[in-house]
């Protein structure tokens, strides 16, 4: 077995700390880098490490490919079992050089990344005393929250109890006195803390006992909720388990509250172990049905009576989302409200410090073309004491379009925000990751390369040409980065995600020193002992656009053999299949073991290329996205190694969706389908996803028609066709199965059934049976 040795380039940070400035990797073992043979994509000439040089038409990248070996492959069980997981390296910035984490005996622990200093906050014995599953230090360094009992509600949000640690004594000094915390976290200065417990926020800042104090009073479960979103909320807007704001100096409190009371309530079995099945209630506003309706409300925290004053919303405007809440200051508070059809936005900004809260209107957002945003409105960054912030915009390229990009907002005495664009060009900004106020440098990440690719970038205000690119050559298996920076931008943390095995480092900024955090070793070891698949990239031309497809193809490989061929689609508004992350599972399963080809496309109203390719979906989901599924399998039967007689297609939730049209279409393409959880009929979705991209029914009834997977039921006859759904699903509903399992019945198609009882839309607890089910439907659609 080859040895993985490191060669450390010592240089020296400007601050004279002596660092590592770039880590290489060898192999004693000459042969075995031979069969490796990793591919560097460089302007479509592919550059062959083991000083091979070849250019060919289709971009490609190995990742652990190798001519054939007696090497296991990639096993069913090892989807299953740790063998193939990485390490991580989490941490929590606390200030420009120190951050906190947990080692790996479980001890939390502040560090300084200058000195290497450490200061153990707390062993890793209460965790194991509360069997506790997160913690959060206060800003002080005073106490810690333990939370435990996790007790999972939706996507994002649980209940759990909380237990609080005095660091100076080393032991737990207090606890929140109820059951079933549905959110708890620390004020941004000393040790005040809010909690919420059915639906009302309570504040705690003693530690020597129980007490807390309500904030509010008026929540009501399921109907009234405060400092905690709904369900649709939750899952469409904020994407958190939380709706609470503070203000930087910890005086004030913002929040949002919720009022289900007019939003119809879907009901669903949960069957359970008991005699009588109970009843799941959700208010939960599908497509056309009333809203809730949200409000927000900032409370002073320096007064004991902790008084309650609400923000206006825009008047003259009955139904408007809350996307947007962020402390321009610590007296002024930036909102942006988006009308129900969410093809404009309105932000405002709202003086907190009198009596009455006074807002007025700085910028106004109007999409021609489909909707606002990637899923609603962008976050602000504040800079220069709230007079400024940096926030990502559509900039117009011609007739290219509009692509996303990063742009500084002034705010004016009156009137709208000025604009200054820092990027521009037919590529997308993706997110703004810090701000150096120093030296008015800007960290963001873009896929400027190549759209399936994501690297860290730095640009200085006012100087445009002044664009770096930070994360370009540090790696040859690393294409799509991710960064965490310190309070004040000096320091960040590194994450390659991808393509090959993760990689954290510690970066000093401004600099090309770094240390690193985590190769993880021993799984690259783990994966040059298995024969694994191979990556390709390659475009295809489908409706008028150069659209990107992947292939994880078989290990042993062979350009003159036919391979089956199984397409993995999602296709939603703004998503990407294709891109650089590193993943395995299923995908490397079919491929490894069972000499599957698994292929996804990106096609019309995937994300990241721009508003032009995007904003074909708007109004007509259902229909582009799924032609160019089965357009882009018909080239792929053009191409040589592919057994145009055994190609199938499988997808999840929106996959299941797509999946599901693709066969309904009849086309001569796919020969088999898997649809997973998938909707059926975008009239039994949520209000606030299905009307982004398809406005409300009354006013598009044909493209709501059109997304009625029910009509097409006479070709599903054409294919094999494999149906799953958990009866607990809170997401996608059950219904939408029952109605596609009725019309499939009543046209007496022959299908494949397997539902799953209670479980959501994760299916999680019955993973393995579900792809096992997968599995050996494939192998009989394939004949293996």
């Amino acid at each position: 077995m080859a040895q993985l040795g490191m060669a450390a380039v010592v240089g020296r940070a400007a601050d004279g700390d002596l660092m590592i400035a770039r880590t290489h990797i060898f192999r004693d073992d000459k042969a075995k880098l031979a069969t490796r043979k990793a591919l560097l994509v460089t302007l479509g000439v592919i550059v062959l490490i083991a000083a091979i040089t070849a250019a060919i038409t289709v971009p490609l990248l190995l990742l652990y490919g190798g001519t054939p070996d007696n090497r296991p492959g990639y096993t069913f069980e090892d989807m299953f079992n740790q063998k193939f997981s990485y390490k991580g390296f989490s941490a929590r910035w606390i200030s420009g050089e120190d951050y906190i984490y947990r080692d790996e005996d479980g001890a939390v622990l502040t560090k300084n990344v200058r000195t290497n200093a450490t200061t153990i906050l707390m062993d890793n014995s209460t965790f194991t005393e509360y069997d506790a599953f997160d913690y959060r230090v206060s800003p002080d360094l005073q106490y810690i929250l333990l939370s435990y009992n996790y007790k999972k509600v939706f996507r994002h949000s649980f209940t759990a109890n909380c237990v609080i640690y005095d660091v100076q004594g080393s032991v737990v000094t207090a606890w929140i006195p109820y059951d079933d915390v549905q959110f708890a976290g620390w004020a941004p200065v000393g040790h005040k803390l809010v909690f919420v417990y059915k639906n009302n926020i309570y504040l705690k800042a003693d530690f020597s006992g129980n007490d807390s104090q309500p904030i509010t009073t008026d929540g009501v479960e399921g109907l009234i909720w405060n400092g905690v979103p709904d369900w649709v909320y939750e899952e469409e807007v904020f994407s958190v388990d939380n709706t609470i704001w503070w203000s930087k100096d910890g005086n004030r409190l913002a929040f949002a509250k919720f009022n289900d009371s007019q939003v119809p309530v879907m009901s669903f079995s949960h069957y359970g172990e008991t005699q009588y099945p109970g009843i799941v209630d959700i208010h939960y506003p599908k497509a056309g049905r009333p809203n809730p309706t949200a409000s927000l409300h900032v409370v002073d925290m320096t007064d004991p009576a902790y008084p309650i004053q609400e923000v206006p919303a825009p008047p003259g405007l009955s139904e408007l989302y809350l996307y947007v809440v962020s402390w321009a200051s610590n007296s002024q508070l930036y909102v942006s409200w988006v009308p129900r059809p969410q093809n404009t936005s309105i932000v405002d900004i709202c003086d907190v410090t009198q009596a009455t809260v006074s807002c007025r209107m700085i910028d106004y957002e109007e999409s021609t073309t489909g909707w606002i945003g990637t899923f609603g409105p962008s976050w602000p960054l504040f800079i220069e004491g709230g007079s400024k912030y940096l926030i990502i915009q559509p900039h117009d390229e011609g007739s290219a379009g509009k692509f996303r990009h990063l742009c500084l907002r002034t705010i004016t005495q009156s009137g709208e925000a000025s604009r200054q664009w820092l990027t521009t060009g037919q590529f997308e900004v993706t997110s703004i990751l810090s701000y150096d106020e120093a030296n008015r440098i800007v960290y963001f990440i873009s896929n400027e390369e190549i759209p399936r690719q994501r690297h860290v970038y730095s640009v200085t205000v006012g100087n445009q040409d002044s664009k770096k690119c930070l994360s370009c050559d540090l790696w040859d298996d690393c294409g799509y980065y991710n960064a965490y920076f310190s309070k004040n931008a000096s320091w960040y943390i590194l994450n390659c995600r991808g393509p090959g095995v993760p990689i954290y480092t510690l970066n000093k900024a401004q600099t090309d020193n770094y240390v690193l955090l985590e190769y993880n070793e021993e799984l690259r070891t783990t994966i040059d002992e298995t024969r694994m698949p191979i990556k390709r990239y390659q475009q295809f031309r489908v409706s008028g656009y150069d659209l990107w497809a992947e292939m994880f193809l078989p290990p042993d490989f062979d350009e003159g053999k036919k391979y089956p061929v199984l397409f993995d689609v999602y296709a939603g508004p703004y998503s990407q299949k294709v891109n650089e992350q590193f993943r395995l599972y299923w995908t490397a399963y079919l491929a490894s073991s069972l000499g599957i080809i698994v292929a996804s496309f990106d096609g019309r109203g995937s994300g990241y290329q721009g508003e032009r390719i995007l904003h074909e979906i708007y109004r007509r989901m259902g229909t582009v996205e799924v032609e160019d599924q089965i357009e882009a399998g018909r080239q792929f039967q053009n191409l040589g190694y592919v057994d145009k007689d055994r190609m199938a297609i499988w997808g999840w939730s929106y996959g299941g969706f797509v999946t599901s049209h693709v066969i309904g279409r009849g086309s001569d393409v796919f020969k088999c389908g898997i649809a997973v959880a998938p909707v059926t009929d975008y009239l039994y979705y949520d209000s606030v996803y299905t009307e982004r991209y398809m406005q409300h029914p009354q006013d598009n009834e044909k493209g709501y028609n059109d997304t009625i997977v029910m009509h097409q039921v006479e070709n599903f006859k054409k294919a094999k066709f494999l149906l799953v759904h958990g009866t607990g699903d809170d997401n996608v509903h059950f219904q939408h199965t029952a109605d596609l399992v009725d019309a499939l019945a009543k046209a007496e198609v022959e299908f494949d059934l397997q539902f799953y009882t209670d479980q959501d839309h994760a299916i999680r607890s019955t993973r393995k049976h579900l792809y096992n089910k997968m599995t050996n439907f494939l192998k009989e659609c394939f004949d293996m």
